[in-house]
């Protein structure tokens, strides 16, 4: 009986020692880093299990010396080879960090990676700004919240929504509130029927599962779309999604497009202003960000945003023109950005009663 104990014993010492080395190696294999190169620019992307929601990443140079603590809370979602991660971004952009240094990364103080950011499995990201020869094209962009295709008392109207999408010819549309195969629309696809109906390309990001369909956010397009994704942003409340994708222009010209529906909840949608800030530093070629915020000009992130990318709707004096279809409203929460070297040619909110919210239209010089 002694000697059973004492064997007990042994093994339970075994198992809280065991060699940092085996621990790293096992924690490797569910941690991915991947390593974003876009001119002097380096963004490394850590993909986690899902269970981890809080990373302290240590940037350590080659000499041994700690340059930097960088602590997380946000994250988005991403699905790599049918499986779901959580995705940290990091980048050198005000966090002293050079391909020469080591990354550590912790999650609960337990080292989960670690590697010399030369070593991680990178890709270039072409700025088209800089690179792109291609002649100078107007394109015409909308974003709409279509409000599942109902107007704002509940009437179902989704073939209407097609009707300013024809008239004033539009390009490349963003679309938020779209059902997908749920029963309370009739279990229509509303973006492939609007697709069809128009004879465009399109993507769905579905954000949630819902009423036994899906519900999310789309893109129709004139132009084919290219590595089109969905990336789910935290939050408690309702799943909230950044739906990016490469439009194909023309030979020469790509159009990095970014489609997205913030949340209600003050503390999620901070979260996932900082996911989108993210995104807006690694794909600043020519891109185009638009879609419902959920918040007025005058919050503390729109204004992070407009140092980034012009707010076309303040850059044309129409920065009060409200955009949601409601009584005795005022307050403009759907957007269009652009990258600073876009030229504005123009801006306006069309009052179609479609929806609760009003159809945003822009036309800009690539």
């Amino acid at each position: 009986m002694t000697k059973r104990i004492v064997s007990i014993l042994l093994l339970i010492l075994a198992f809280f020692n065991i060699p940092s080395s085996y621990q790293n190696t096992f924690s490797q294999a569910n941690v991915k880093l991947k390593l974003i190169r876009k001119n002097e620019d380096i963004f490394i992307q850590i993909l986690v299990p899902q269970d981890m929601q809080n990373l302290k990443i240590e940037i350590i140079s080659e000499e041994g010396i700690t340059k930097n603590i960088i602590y997380k809370d946000y994250f988005t979602t991403k699905k790599y080879a049918q499986k779901k991660y959580n995705e940290f971004i990091v980048s050198n952009k005000g966090n002293n960090i050079s391909e020469t240094d080591i990354i550590k990364v912790y999650n609960k103080a337990r080292i989960i990676v670690e590697s010399s950011i030369s070593s991680i499995p990178s890709k270039y990201i072409i700025d088209t700004e800089r690179d792109g020869n291609g002649e100078k094209k107007s394109i015409r962009i909308m974003t709409y919240n279509i409000h599942r295709g109902r107007d704002k008392i509940g009437n179902s109207n989704l073939k209407s929504i097609a009707e300013p999408i024809k008239y004033y010819d539009v390009d490349i549309i963003g679309l938020q509130e779209v059902d997908k195969n749920v029963s309370r629309t009739n279990f229509e696809d509303q973006l492939k029927i609007l697709a069809d109906s128009l004879s465009m390309y399109y993507y769905f990001g579905s954000n949630k599962s819902f009423l036994k369909g899906e519900y999310g956010n789309g893109v129709l397009s004139k132009f084919p779309l290219q590595d089109s994704e969905n990336i789910l942003m935290v939050g408690k409340g309702e799943s909230r999604g950044l739906l990016r994708t490469t439009v194909l222009i023309d030979d020469n010209k790509k159009l990095n497009f970014i489609v997205t529906h913030l949340g209600l909840d003050e503390e999620d949608r901070h979260k996932q202003f900082q996911s989108l800030l993210d995104y807006i530093d690694m794909y600043n070629g020519e891109l185009v960000l638009i879609g419902d915020f959920n918040v007025t000009d005058s919050d503390p992130n729109i204004l992070k945003i407009q140092q980034r990318l012009n707010d076309v709707g303040e850059k044309t004096n129409y920065k009060y023109k409200n955009t949601l279809n409601i009584f005795k409203n005022e307050y403009r929460i759907d957007y269009v950005f652009t990258s600073k070297a876009m030229k504005i040619k123009r801006y306006r909110v069309e009052k179609v009663q479609y929806s609760d919210h009003f159809p945003v239209i822009v036309d800009i010089e690539l």
